[in-house]
C-alpha cells in the first residue's frame, strides 16, 4: 500500500476541563498540526478500555446478549463486555466479563485485535476476543446498571441480526464481523 507520508501532530498544551475517575475526562488540547496551523482548541475524550467478546459454545452457537443500552435508547442485541479494571489486562476483563454478564466460561481464547474506538478522540481502546468452547459454569454476575437476558444464537441468524441493524453497537457488529474472518480465515484447521 502506497501512503503520503504526513508529519505527527505536535501537543503543545493539554487542560482537563472535567474529569470523573475513572469513568471519563474530557481535555482542551493545543494542537500544532503537519501543514503549520496551530488549533487551540481540540478537545480529547478519555475512557476506560473495554474488552469485546466473542463467544462460542461447544455446539458452534454465539452468545449473545439482548439488554436496553441507554446511549441508543432501545433493547439491542449485543456481545459481552466490559471494561478493563486497573491492573488487569484485556484477557483478564473478557474472561471476568464473559462469567460475569452471562456465566459461561471457557479455556479456549484468540485475540481479535484492538481498535481505538474514536480516531480523532480517542475515547478508548476496545479489546476483541473470541472464546471458544464456552460453556454455562455458574450464574450472572450483574451490576446495579445491568439487565442481561443471554441469549444462545446460530451464526446464521446473527449475521442476518447484523444484516438487519438488530445490532446497535457498533463494538459488538466489529467483534461478529472480526470472528467470522478468523473463522472464515480457519476452515479447515482447529480453531
Amino acid at each position: 500500500m502506497n501512503v503520503t507520508p504526513q508529519k505527527k501532530w505536535k501537543l503543545l498544551d493539554e487542560e482537563l476541563i472535567y474529569s470523573d475517575k475513572p469513568w471519563i475526562g474530557l481535555f482542551k488540547q493545543k494542537i500544532l498540526i503537519g501543514n503549520g496551523r496551530v488549533i487551540d482548541n481540540f478537545y480529547r475524550v478519555h475512557g476506560l478500555d473495554y474488552s469485546v467478546i466473542v463467544a462460542f459454545t461447544k455446539d458452534g452457537q454465539m452468545v449473545m446478549e439482548s439488554q436496553y443500552k441507554h446511549g441508543v435508547g432501545e433493547v439491542s442485541l449485543m456481545l459481552p463486555c466490559g471494561a478493563v479494571d486497573t491492573g488487569e489486562s484485556p484477557l483478564e476483563a473478557a474472561k471476568r466479563e464473559l462469567k460475569e454478564e452471562t456465566g459461561y466460561t471457557s479455556l479456549r481464547w484468540i485475540p481479535l485485535g484492538n481498535y481505538i474506538l474514536d480516531a480523532n478522540h480517542k475515547y478508548a481502546t476496545a479489546h476483541f476476543f473470541m472464546s471458544l468452547d464456552a460453556e454455562k459454569t455458574s450464574e450472572m454476575k450483574l451490576d446495579d446498571t445491568e439487565e442481561v437476558h443471554v441469549v444462545l444464537m446460530p451464526v446464521d441468524d446473527v449475521e442476518h441480526a447484523v444484516k438487519e441493524n438488530q445490532i446497535k453497537v457498533m463494538s459488538s457488529v466489529t467483534g461478529i464481523l472480526l470472528a467470522l474472518a478468523m473463522r472464515q480465515k480457519s476452515r479447515g484447521k482447529d480453531l
